[in-house]
């Protein structure tokens, strides 16, 4: 509510500049976000629920993209501005965590994604459209406790096969502020007691299942593509590290720390400016085969940097 773009929208004090700026890039992430509820429809578990996300889908492109026309108009963007635009590092970022989540992901992968753009809405607004928001997300909030119950403190994957104990989806859901008291305790003790047991993390990367929750000994999964240990079916990733440390940090903040300091050790070994051997930010990790996939990956650094500056705005920096 304090951030000087928030206020200056509010006082008529913002250069127009920025606002100018502010609905290009706001366009480009719409586009992106009425996709994303639109998988969400596809990956629902019931007619219900598929029909909700289409409503949700629908409005964010009829309601949310028609007013950014109208804007554009008004501030003279034009078409061949349109053509050569490119989005700034941050929205590309969290764009690219939507669609990882959501083509990636499950129906709960999807919710946790979407659900701080309606906070923010419901926080900064008021009046009849900021209810609408606070109402979708109080059904998003209760959707996760319903449809992904906890297993010792940790969110299912989903509703059928792969339905193992979820680190990434249940530490996400601790970040966002979607668990209720008692279950948000629960699962930060969870998550802690995994890192703590060696089964959660490897050299500051963090895995999609505890390696005691693996299917097989030839699958993480029930159903994967990839091989074991590869990708999403076991690799250790930078992505969700902010969130687990976070999750951690409410309960044991030495050990969040920890945690922290591996990541970064880790990417300053790995630093790609190191030479040809070097990549990190890797997109993902194992030992198994020294396996590596996609260098300087932006998202394993954005996503765990804005965990830490929000620890560190909130006072509670491990």
């Amino acid at each position: 509510m304090e951030h000087p773009f928030v206020k200056g929208i509010g006082d008529g004090t913002l250069p127009l500049e920025n606002f100018r700026f502010y609905i290009q890039q706001d366009s480009y992430y719409l586009t992106r976000f009425a996709k994303i509820l639109a998988l969400g429809a596809a990956k629902a578990p019931d007619i219900a629920t598929t029909n909700q996300f289409a409503d949700f889908a629908k409005h964010t492109y009829s309601a949310e993209i028609g007013l950014h026309e109208q804007f554009s108009k008004r501030l003279g963007i034009t078409a061949e501005e349109k053509e050569c635009f490119k989005p700034a590092p941050t929205t590309y970022a969290y764009t690219s965590h939507l669609y990882h989540a959501g083509h990636s992901g499950h129906l709960g992968d999807v919710i946790a994604a979407v659900l701080p753009c309606y906070w923010l809405y419901a926080e900064i607004g008021d009046g009849e459209g900021a209810q609408d928001c606070r109402d979708r997300a109080e059904t998003l909030k209760r959707a996760i406790d319903v449809t992904f119950p906890a297993v010792d403190g940790l969110l299912r994957a989903s509703t059928g096969a792969s339905a193992q104990p979820d680190v990434w989806g249940t530490a996400y859901a601790v970040y966002v502020g979607a668990l209720t008291p008692g279950k948000k305790a629960a699962a930060c003790r969870a998550l802690a007691n995994a890192y703590d047991a060696g089964t959660l993390a490897w050299r500051g990367n963090i895995r999609h299942v505890r390696i005691t929750d693996d299917f097989s000994d030839a699958t993480m999964w029930e159903r994967a593509l990839a091989a074991k240990n590869t990708y999403q079916n076991g690799a250790y990733w930078g992505t969700p590290v902010g969130w687990v440390v976070y999750a951690i940090a409410r309960i044991d903040r030495p050990m969040a720390a920890r945690l922290a300091r591996e990541y970064l050790a880790e990417l300053r070994e790995g630093d790609f400016r190191n030479g040809p051997e070097s990549g990190s930010p890797w997109e993902c990790m194992h030992p198994d085969g020294n396996h590596r996939q996609n260098p300087v990956y932006l998202t394993s650094v954005s996503c765990p940097l804005a965990a830490f500056v929000r620890l560190d705005r909130e006072g509670a920096a491990p």
